[in-house]
């Protein structure tokens, strides 16, 4: 009987040690979609239809306009250097590149006034 109950003993431990483990993840692969603190994955031409403090929308030309998210950490630039969004007009083409939020909405990356 006690060599039995070792068996067991030893069978049970041995099994929670083999699940306890993981097997080992390579690297991780890029993909298509970065997120919002990443490289763009996306971007859209189009005029500014509207723009607020938290939204851009902007008209591709073709479809429906598309609403792009912003935050503190979008870039406003023109020529390659920065521009107050403020002085961003109303029908002003636009190049904005986009990065995908986990929610799926976008995220405005950098905003560049088109020439």
């Amino acid at each position: 009987m006690r060599i039995f109950s070792g068996v067991v003993l030893a069978a049970v431990l041995f099994c929670g040690m083999a699940m306890g483990q993981r097997p080992r993840r390579g690297p991780a692969q890029p993909t298509d979609v970065a997120g919002a603190f990443n490289l763009p994955a996306v971007t859209f031409h189009g005029v500014l239809k509207e723009m607020s403090a938290k939204e851009i929308v902007l008209d591709p030309g073709e479809g429906q306009p598309v609403t792009i998210y912003r935050n503190h950490k979008t870039r406003f630039l023109q020529g390659g250097h920065p521009l107050d969004a403020k002085k961003i007009a109303v029908g002003s083409t636009l190049t904005v590149d986009v990065a995908k939020n986990p929610d799926g909405s976008l995220q405005a990356v950098n905003v560049m006034i088109a020439p």
